[in-house]
């Protein structure tokens, strides 16, 4: 019988997250504005490819062990930092719980407050851009779970804005939720890679489910507006459309 692994993997994803701290042992130095982070070189080739090329064809920046991420935001930088060392990164409590750990605030629904960086003014806002930050390091663990944060939190406002109790009980909340998830629309079209739709499949797929409770959270002067700001977005829910009337004529099939 094969020996059980889980526990093994666990003890090397702990060790690996002790290297976070772990300056001794650093080989590298990632700066972004004023943070500056001692990093390993063989824990972001594992994660990035763009390091992994970056070290493998002796650019200047391998020679110097040092890069600066001068079009970067601070935060979002030592978020993927966290993730090359702990598998996760955490932003709540940049909006929400201000005395609470990350991992408490992450389980809470608290009020939100303001990020730390432009591209921060909502969390939902973060996930895109930590998916876009992804994409440019080419950090493929990293785009799941930026992808997975925002279409959970984009469900989480969508619900948050269409419950009924909790909108009448204070309609300025109710306001805020819905006005987050649309404010992002118009980022995620005008910053998302040209052959990389899947935040905005996710904008959709999101909105479809729950299409019936946001006919009275969004307003007809809102959607075309937002249609007007990002006429592919309506291009993107008739393509969607076509593709559920497949998925069904495939389960009818069967």
């Amino acid at each position: 019988m094969e020996p059980d692994t889980s526990e093994f993997y666990s003890d090397f994803v702990a060790q690996v997250a002790e290297l976070r701290n772990d300056t001794k042992t650093a080989d590298f130095t990632i700066a972004c504005g004023p943070d500056v982070y001692k990093v390993h070189k063989l824990v972001l080739r594992l994660h990035s490819k763009f390091f992994a090329r970056l070290f493998k064809n002796d650019f200047q920046e391998a020679r110097e062990n040092r890069i600066t991420l001068a079009d970067d935001f601070r935060r979002p930088v030592g978020g993927m930092i966290d993730y090359f060392y702990r598998f996760n990164y955490y932003f709540t409590r940049d909006f929400y719980c201000n005395n609470d750990s990350e991992e408490e605030a992450a389980s809470r629904e608290c009020e939100p407050r303001t990020g730390q960086d432009e591209c921060m003014p909502s969390e939902l806002h973060a996930h895109a851009y930590m998916y876009n930050l992804a994409e440019k390091y080419d950090i493929p663990g990293l785009k799941k779970l930026a992808k997975y944060k925002f279409a959970t939190s984009a469900d989480w406002l969508l619900y948050r804005a269409s419950d009924g109790w909790h909108r009448y009980e204070d309609e300025k909340v109710f306001t805020r939720h819905a006005k987050e998830f649309l404010d992002v629309i118009p980022y995620v079209y005008k910053n998302s890679a040209p052959n990389d739709t899947t935040l905005r499949e996710s904008i959709v797929k999101v909105w479809r489910g729950r299409a019936t409770e946001l006919k009275d959270v969004v307003k007809k002067e809102q959607w075309a507006e937002l249609l007007e700001k990002c006429p592919e977005m309506g291009v993107d829910m008739i393509m969607g459309l076509g593709a559920e009337d497949e998925d069904c004529e495939k389960e009818v099939s069967k």
